[in-house]
């Protein structure tokens, strides 16, 4: 009986997770000006390296915000399981006492009920184990939306006609003299434009605004009901639901501009000019611009305006 008591108390312990892991990741400097003038001075494109530095961020922000919420799950579980195994000693003695009874009937009673309160024990510490599983398993996921940045994605290699040694071209130097403009920096002079920053001034004065599925006012919103809203304000009607606001004209990330909208399978958000994003978290927030989101399918960047 002895051993039966000591192969559960290991069994119970040896179900007790590892601690959460503290993971201290370095910020990324803010490298656009610096990318922009490397640019200009090598006559390269810098938009790959600054596509690759927002999704570096993006990716930091989705593992500590992983690792900070299955820290206390993990942390839970280690507890309860300790317990479990403290308890099933503080029941035990009064059970073998028994067992060793001179009375054969209360002996065998006290070795029945104790060979069950193990088994009991055993049972509770592997559900309390499926739980835990249960619950870490959308952050697994969301892990595995956290891709490895390949190589290739920082584009090709400056090649040596970049190079200190290279003739001057000044049309090329004239070009990436535009880039600054050029990257997506929210504004223009045409009606279209004025309607997307009127649509950016309304979603920003919702920032701090609850996530409320279905939500559609200031008393809180879900991710479309923010974009359909703020549309709304600068005097523009868009469909409700993600799926249906792929309207007007599709843009691309060069052509990006203040109230321009990034539409997954099941999420919508709005570009605020200047690399950042406003959609509705929990709460309304700017998050910096990104194309991945929990694993959905990106479907591309619209402009309601046309």
């Amino acid at each position: 009986m002895n051993d039966l008591l000591v192969t559960a108390i290991r069994f119970i312990t040896s179900q007790v997770p590892a601690t959460a892991p503290v993971v201290a990741l370095p910020h990324l400097p803010d490298l656009t000006a610096t990318t922009i003038t490397l640019g200009r001075e090598l006559g390269a494109d810098p938009r790959p390296l600054l596509l690759m530095a927002d999704e570096l961020n993006l990716q930091r922000h989705s593992l500590t915000e992983v690792l900070t919420q299955a820290a206390p799950i993990i942390d839970s579980t280690r507890h309860d399981l300790q317990e479990l195994a403290s308890s099933l000693l503080r029941r035990v003695p009064e059970l073998l006492l028994g067992a060793l009874s001179p009375h054969p009937g209360a002996a065998l009673y006290a070795r029945t009920q104790l060979a069950a309160l193990i088994e009991a024990f055993m049972q509770a510490a592997l559900q309390r184990v499926a739980e835990t599983v249960t619950e870490l398993l959308p952050l697994q996921d969301r892990l595995r939306s956290v891709v490895q940045l390949a190589p290739a994605t920082l584009g090709p290699a400056v090649d040596d006609a970049a190079s200190d040694n290279a003739p001057h071209d000044p049309r090329k130097e004239n070009q990436f003299a535009q880039i600054g403009h050029s990257l997506p920096g929210g504004s223009t002079s045409s009606d279209g434009a004025a309607a997307g920053e009127r649509a950016v001034a309304a979603a920003q004065s919702a920032v701090g605004t609850p996530y409320v599925w279905g939500g559609t006012t200031l008393n809180g919103f879900d991710c479309s009901g923010l974009t359909q809203w703020a549309w709304a304000q600068a005097g523009v009607d868009i469909p409700r639901t993600a799926d249906q606001q792929a309207v007007g004209r599709a843009v691309s990330f060069e052509e990006l501009q203040a109230g321009d909208l990034l539409i997954w399978d099941g999420h919508a958000a709005m570009y605020a000019g200047d690399g950042q994003i406003i959609e509705a978290g929990n709460p309304v927030q700017t998050n910096p611009i990104r194309t991945s989101n929990m694993g959905m399918s990106f479907h591309g960047f619209y402009r309601p305006t046309g």
